[in-house]
């Protein structure tokens, strides 16, 4: 439908209506806040080479954050509207047949296609052109990059008087940040307040010229940095792509809900843009998303006027919290930490009283990863946390007094059903293992991660005294058990370890004994486990009875 635009609309935001725009005067002249103006400024349609006359809009914002849109009157009754309220042709393109079909008509080469086959040939034809013809996202908006700060990175631009602004030439990049002696925080960059860098000479006519004194949002730098890591000493360009596309994409992306809405768009609009530009071969960067939720301090708020209260001003004697002075009664609600709403939470106290492995695994067994959690130790994640902890440093020290005995380990000296028990541990041991494994790689469920640990725990507790001395079932199943709690609660797994590794006449050579427990190869599910039995025992029920 391009050949029936009638006219471009502008908001009055347009940045043409302000700054240094050439045409502002123009616009303002005719603008009339709350109304459709028409300008005596026209627009070229590079598609055909139509003029039409720029309307700056009295609306204040268009439909997917666009500040300029087409007013093509033969499909929009609002363009319509504007159109014949300001005296403007409305030419007519599409034709709708009595079967419903719509076809193209009064529009050059395209006239009798339908309107499917019509948007591929214009836009084939504009990507001919180079004007154009492609498809674009409404929900990401313009990227204001600069700052007026002095930590990002220099835009490489040189404004001159005679020339206007200016590329720093090639072989003067990259621009390096100078010293700055002391920072105010007031007016403007501190780059200005150094003359000796801010001061130049232009690369096009040799006369005197400023540098650019804005620098790039960090968000700029991190859009890219998964790229720069694969090559991080190259001098001579920002990455080789050899070393790109041996370690590209990323495996995987964490980043919170702030990240997924903004920095995930930016960093895959640049992967995107290297894509096109044939210096990498993955379009996207990032292979799998993690977005992790928050962490929720509980906030206490004034019914009457909202307002946010500290803890030291609540009095909490009663069965319900009221303001210590006015005794009026308190919202109580979970809201995400902010100093402004006084529910901030200091980790160290709770580390202080219960250990740093303790409040790791009590963040992580809380909730999934994705989910938010509510911050108060005391609810049962914390004490079932401290009971897993107690029973693990009591089965190693019951392991550690059983092979103290002084009787040497002999599989052979384990009866019929004390084989069987071992066997159990096995399969116990092989499960959790699989499983885990599963959600450390792939699904990332730490918190039944540590469910999956805590019954292979149950299940070692309850073997005999006979299985702990001779089974080497025992000991493969309490040495894995250590290594997976590891990477959770590692101060925790290194003293057990070190109290099963000081042990004599371990049967079991696929640790690293004389290593600390981070140090130990990540174990794995014995072969025989994943083989398909030759007989399954299934329970049948006939009329709902066994």
């Amino acid at each position: 439908a391009i050949y029936g635009a009638s006219y471009l609309s502008i908001l009055p935001s347009h940045w043409l209506l302000h700054g240094e725009s050439k045409l502002r005067e123009v616009f303002h002249r005719k603008f009339v806040s709350g109304n459709d103006c028409l300008t005596s400024v026209t627009a070229v349609n590079l598609l055909n080479g139509q003029e039409i006359p720029v309307v700056i809009s009295g609306q204040t914002e268009f439909e997917g954050y666009l500040d300029t849109k087409i007013g093509i009157p033969n499909i929009s009754l609002q363009d319509k509207a504007v159109a014949q309220k300001l005296g403007l042709e409305c030419p007519h393109v599409i034709e709708v047949l009595p079967d419903g079909e719509e076809k193209l008509i009064n529009s050059e080469e395209f006239t009798g296609l339908n309107r499917q086959v019509a948007v591929s040939a214009v836009m084939q034809r504009a990507r001919n052109m180079g004007v154009g013809g492609y498809f674009t996202s409404p929900i990401l908006r313009d990227w204001l990059i600069s700052r007026q700060r002095y930590w990002g990175t220099p835009i490489p631009v040189i404004h001159c008087t005679s020339c206007g602004t200016v590329p720093v030439p090639c072989e003067d990049l990259p621009v390096l940040l100078p010293k700055v002696e002391s920072f105010t925080g007031k007016g403007n960059s501190p780059l200005r307040s150094v003359p000796d860098w801010h001061n130049c000479c232009c690369p096009k006519c040799k006369g005197p010229a400023v540098r650019e004194t804005d620098t790039m949002d960090t968000f700029v730098d991190s859009a890219w940095y998964y790229f720069r890591y694969t090559d991080p000493h190259n001098t001579e360009r920002p990455f080789d792509k050899v070393l790109v596309d041996y370690w590209m994409p990323v495996d995987l992306y964490i980043g919170g809900k702030e990240h997924a809405v903004m920095h995930l768009y930016y960093a895959r609009f640049l992967s995107h843009f290297c894509f096109e530009q044939n210096m990498v071969k993955c379009r996207e960067p990032f292979h799998k998303l993690l977005v992790q939720g928050l962490i929720k301090g509980q906030t206490f708020r004034l019914a009457t006027t909202g307002q946010y209260i500290k803890k030291e001003d609540i009095d909490f004697s009663g069965p319900e919290p009221v303001h210590r002075t006015t005794k009026e009664q308190l919202q109580i609600t979970w809201e995400k930490m902010s100093k402004s709403k006084h529910n901030g939470i200091d980790p160290e106290e709770a580390v202080r009283q219960y250990g740093i492995d303790t409040v790791r695994l009590y963040i992580l067994y809380a909730a999934p990863p994705e989910q938010d959690i509510l911050w108060d130790v005391k609810t049962d994640a914390i004490p079932g946390v401290l009971r897993w902890q107690g029973r693990l440093w009591s089965l190693v020290t019951k392991f550690i007094d059983v092979r103290l005995s002084g009787t040497l380990p002999d599989p052979n000296q384990l009866n019929k059903k004390e084989k069987a028990e071992a066997r159990k541990i096995w399969e116990n041991k092989n499960y959790a293992l699989l499983e885990v494994t599963k959600h450390f790689i792939e699904d990332f469920l730490l918190n039944t991660a540590i469910s999956r640990l805590m019954g292979l725990t149950n299940t070692l507790s309850k073997a005999s005294q006979k299985v702990i001395l001779h089974s080497t079932e025992f000991e493969d199943a309490l040495a894995t058990l250590c290594v997976m709690t590891a990477p959770m609660a590692p101060h925790l797994a290194s003293e057990l370890w070190k109290g099963i590794s000081r042990v004599e006449n371990k049967s079991d050579t696929r640790f690293q004994w004389d290593q600390d427990v981070l140090l130990q190869l990540w174990p794995s599910v014995d072969p025989e486990y994943l083989q398909q039995p030759d007989t399954v025992e299934m329970v049948v029920q006939i009329n709902n009875k066994a």
